[in-house]
């Protein structure tokens, strides 16, 4: 499915921001033996915090496929369950399933108008955004955060986690085509409102200071690497306009009219 239609779809939502999560979301406790469903979510959802993405990957497989099976595979709480699987496949380098995922969660959330799952769609999309980045497919992933990024201004306001979560997404979507000038213009906005919102000790504060130092040494060594080829250019081509002008005049080095300074 394409995601202009989603677009298309979530501008058609107004009341958005005042939107909240019906009960059928939470209809759908099942136990399964000694071990509860919202367990196994919570256990998985710990080794996620920890990174643990092997780990996490058999429990959530195994959680979806019962979701699936309790309250059927268009439910919200088994696609909740479907995407974090994803993110387990994604965080283990095996890109192209986890976006098959993502993809096939966004197109059922679409395709039942989950209208009370709006930040559920949007960060679905903007995963699926992440998801194509790490694959170095960065022009798509950058159309796919304009519009989620126009789409969460809108209904969520600038302020809001989404917002600047996209907003510094879309500049590592800019670093990865080496426009450094506006992806820095973007990260350096979305910091400051950060650190104005969160504070300074915030991870999300924390996390993009770091990125930035990171770039700015990058884009210091990329600025300084250009000067050297540029002058290597130029010292090249003076050399050679040297050259010829010798020939020219029918001079060598060994002849006596020549010395080193290249003067006669």
């Amino acid at each position: 499915m394409r995601i202009g239609l989603a677009v298309a779809w979530l501008q058609r939502v107004d009341d958005a921001q005042n939107a909240h999560r019906t009960d059928a979301y939470c209809d759908c406790d099942v136990e399964d033996g000694s071990e509860s469903m919202a367990a196994r979510q919570n256990m998985a959802e710990a080794l996620l915090s920890e990174g643990a993405y092997a780990q996490a990957e058999p429990i959530l497989h195994a959680l979806h496929e019962q979701l699936a099976d309790a309250c059927g595979a268009e439910h919200v709480r088994t696609l909740d369950a479907r995407l974090k699987w994803a993110y387990t496949l994604a965080g283990q380098g095996r890109l192209v399933v986890a976006e098959h995922n993502i993809r096939e969660v966004l197109n059922l959330l679409l395709a039942n108008e989950w209208t009370h799952e709006l930040e559920f769609v949007n960060s679905t999309m903007a995963n699926l955004a992440i998801c194509v980045r790490l694959q170095g497919r960065y022009l798509e992933s950058e159309s796919i955060e304009r519009d989620v990024l126009a789409l969460n201004r809108r209904v969520f306001g600038i302020t809001h986690p989404c917002t600047l979560k996209t907003h510094i997404n879309l500049a590592h979507s800019l670093y990865g085509q080496f426009r450094y000038s506006e992806a820095m213009a973007l990260l350096n906005a979305a910091l400051r409102t950060v650190r104005q919102v969160f504070g300074v000790s915030h991870p999300l504060t924390v996390v993009t200071a770091r990125t930035q130092s990171s770039w700015r040494a990058v884009i210091h060594r990329s600025n300084h690497n250009r000067r050297v080829i540029r002058n290597n250019h130029r010292f090249i081509r003076r050399r050679r306009a040297f050259e010829a002008a010798i020939v020219s005049h029918g001079l060598t080095a060994s002849t006596p009219q020549w010395n080193k300074t290249g003067r006669y």
